[in-house]
Parts: C-alpha cells; structure tokens; sequence
C-alpha cells in the first residue's frame, strides 16, 4: 500500500528490474528545461514507457548523465534540478496514462544520496488513479539501481480552455 498524501494513495513501485519500452515517447514540450529537446540548454531527456517485469506498462522513465554545468557544489548534481527530474517524470507518467495537461499542486522530495554530475542515471515516474486530481511518485536511481532520490506529487488537471492554450 502507498502512503498518503491528502486523502489520495501514492502508487508504488513494484519489486524486480523495471525496464524502458525501447521506443521514445514522441518529444512534446519544444523549451521544456527537462525534456524539451529544442532547448539547447536543457536537459533533454526522453522518456520511454516503464516496463514492470511481468510485461505490462506501469509509467515512465528515462536515462541520463547530467553534465556538470548543471551542478550546484563541484561535481554534485544541484538539488533543484533533480527536483525538476522527478516533477517530468511524474507528469509525463500522468500524461501518458491519462491524457490530461496538469500542473504540479504540491510535490514531497526526499535526497536519500549525493548525485555527481556526469553518472549514469535513471528517472522513473508512475501515476495513481484520479479524474481530476492525479498522484504520483518519482524515483532516481543511479546506475548500480540505488534510489538517490524520490518524490510523491498531486497533479492537478487544468481546464480545456487553458490546456488548449498551451503549446503542446
């Protein structure tokens, strides 16, 4: 069972290696500073489809080595850009399942280890049930499958008039 956040359950990620769809998911956000891959300064991560070890879909995720002008002391990784990481990887996790344009409502991280730039990592995000209201959690993993880093979220779907109105 997930924890809490409100009165909505945080899905959890199941036990066994997860593995990613080998096709992309079609790059969307052109300016996006996660997965915008028109912004030459970004990150531009691509996310895949989360494979669970019985086959079946379960989110998103996407590999990375972060170079170092995005670090905060020398050679580690700058918490607000793991921050980011894991608030794409969820939103993509909504995206994907449900369809909805939503933005972030509220967001809970945890840095469980230093990140150094230029590691291997991985993002993984999965999302819970919701109509309106979508929660999620996030993990980072380094590239022995140690979680450094994770995060619960709620999503919040923005009306039709507005999500029209974004470039998508």
């Amino acid at each position: 069972m997930g924890q809490k956040i409100g009165s909505m359950e945080t899905p959890m990620f199941p036990a066994g290696n997860l593995t990613l769809d080998p096709n992309p998911l079609p790059p969307a956000l052109g300016n996006c500073l996660v997965c915008g891959q028109g912004n030459p300064h970004g990150l531009r991560l691509r996310f895949h489809r989360l494979i669970a070890p019985d086959g079946t879909a379960i989110g998103v995720g996407a590999d990375s080595t972060v170079p170092a002008y995005f670090q905060g002391f020398d050679d580690l990784l700058h918490g607000g850009v793991i921050c980011a990481m894991l608030d794409d990887a969820m939103w993509w996790a909504v995206y994907v399942a449900h369809k909805a344009i939503t933005v972030t409502a509220d967001m809970q991280l945890r840095y469980r280890e230093p990140v150094s730039t230029g590691s291997a990592l991985r993002i993984e995000g999965i999302v819970g049930a919701g109509r309106r209201i979508y929660p999620a959690a996030a993990r980072m993993l380094d590239a022995s499958g140690r979680v450094v880093a994770e995060a619960t979220a709620r999503f919040v779907a923005l009306p039709a008039a507005k999500a029209e109105r974004l470039r998508f």
